[in-house]
This record gives structure tokens, sequence and C-alpha cells, in this order.
């Protein structure tokens, strides 16, 4: 088993966090031989898109470079059998990480 574990959660001692790691380590003893990939997208944050990146997607050269980037990015969810998306839990909202 393949388990990607995306956290996006903006405290390192939080509850999601905390839920989470639990979590993988049901899956772990269901599967112990499984493999874990791990995005932290607080330490790590996706770049949010700007006006020159908008700009630069219209030239044919970026958009076929978009188009290899998302098939890399889908290449990398597709490996998981199971994905953990941990967020805060404060207003309901998807946090802009995501």
């Amino acid at each position: 088993m393949n388990i990607l574990h995306i956290d996006c959660s903006p405290r390192q001692e939080s509850h999601s966090r905390q839920l989470s790691a639990a979590i993988v380590e049901m899956l772990l003893k269901v599967a112990p031989g499984a493999s874990i990939r791990r995005r932290d997208l607080e330490t790590d944050p996706l770049p949010h898109a700007v006006a020159d990146y908008a700009v630069a997607l219209s030239t044919p050269a970026a958009i076929d470079l978009t188009v290899m980037g998302e098939r890399r990015r889908a290449r990398k969810s597709s490996w998981a059998h199971r994905t953990i998306v941990v967020t805060p839990h404060h207003n309901l909202p998807a946090p802009a990480a995501l």
C-alpha cells in the first residue's frame, strides 16, 4: 500500500496533525510494508499564482511545460492507494494552501 499524507495545518502541535499521524499509524498496522510520502504545505507551500505567471502561461512553450508539470503531479498523486489530507478546523473553509 502507498500512502500520501498531506498536512496543511499551520501549527505543528495541532489536533489535526495528531489525528492524521494516528490514522497513518493505524494504516501501517494493517499494511506494515506500506510506503509513505508526506507533504507539509505549511513548511513547503505551493506557490500562489500571480499575474506574471498567468501571462507566461499563455505562450505555447509555457503551455507545454504546464501540461508536463500537471502530468507529473498527477503521477505523484496516483501513486497513492490512500490519501490523507489534514486541514485545520476553524470556520470550516479549505485553507489557501489547498
